[in-house]
């Protein structure tokens, strides 16, 4: 089953490139998309598909710190096709994926252009904010411990922590 999204985009100039890699779905990491351009005004058109907006609620903290990491990870790979994170917003309400789950490789984002070009760390500290229960102590503890990190600006440190984080919180199976 098919689901089609449109959104209609004015005052924009999206870069020629930009509009190829997009809707050519080099990057596997933004829902399907066509664009139609008509003068200043563009018609984005998303195929959801299989995807469904991320029920962020239904998360735990562990989940949460996955997606973290997984969006880190996707906006890595975007900028290796050019896709910079400050060119689109980064929005609970604009991640898809498949079941609700966080895999890297079962989420979607919905292109929206960030007219500011904020910068990634900034997003991403706003991101969190965005997805975290302040009435969980515990969570809410742990995601400033994160935004700490992410502003710290170390990609690599981030990435560390978010790892060691997320395995301290899984499950302990015994033999």
């Amino acid at each position: 089953m098919k689901k089609w999204l449109k959104q209609e985009i004015t005052g924009y100039n999206m870069p020629m490139y930009l509009n190829d890699i997009l809707t050519g779905n080099y990057s596997r990491n933004f829902l399907r998309m066509s664009i139609i351009r008509d003068g200043d005004a563009y018609m984005f058109t998303y195929d959801t598909g299989n995807f469904r907006k991320l029920r962020v609620c239904d998360l735990d903290v562990q989940g949460k710190l996955k997606l973290v990491k997984g969006l880190i990870e996707i906006s890595d790979e975007n900028e290796n096709y050019l896709v910079m994170a400050r060119k689109y917003l980064l929005e609970p309400e604009l991640i898809y994926c498949s079941g609700n789950s966080v895999d890297k490789d079962r989420m979607r984002i919905l292109f929206y252009p960030d007219f500011n070009e904020t910068d990634f760390e900034d997003k991403l500290v706003l991101f969190i904010d965005r997805i975290t229960d302040r009435r969980n102590s515990a969570e809410a503890e742990e995601m400033e411990r994160l935004k700490e990190v992410v502003r710290n600006g170390d990609r690599l440190r981030l990435l560390r922590h978010l790892d060691k984080r997320i395995s301290r919180l899984s499950p302990r199976v015994e033999n």
